[in-house]
């Protein structure tokens, strides 16, 4: 009898670590999207953008990568719309001009050195 009062009590403990891990798991997993926006001009260098769509609790957002990491912007705000025909421009253009030796990565030319 206590030995099965003891594998109970073990399975209880198991199944209430299982529980808050996977609480934890599903905030992380709500939480990995924009919940609110800015409204304010990005003073890091951007190196690339995304876009997200409203699907609560996620916002509809602009989601800038900058050098001090990802950064949610209100998708309607002017120098939003600017910023992201920027990036395409830059981006269209890079991916239409091939080199021999050089890497373009987010805007920025990345020379190799073949040894031969």
């Amino acid at each position: 009898l206590t030995t099965s009062m003891s594998l109970s009590r073990r399975l209880s403990s198991y199944l209430v670590v299982l529980s808050i891990v996977a609480t934890i798991m599903a905030i992380r997993t709500v939480t990995s999207c924009c919940t609110t926006v800015s409204r304010r001009k990005i003073t890091s260098p951007i190196l690339g953008y995304r876009t997200q769509k409203w699907s609560p609790p996620c916002v509809k957002a602009v989601i800038f990568e900058t050098e001090d990491g990802p950064v949610c912007s209100h998708w309607r705000e002017e120098w939003v719309f600017q910023k992201v025909k920027e990036l395409d421009v830059r981006m269209n253009s890079l991916s239409s001009l091939q080199y021999s030796n050089a890497w373009y990565v987010a805007g920025r030319e990345i020379r190799v050195q073949y040894q031969s």
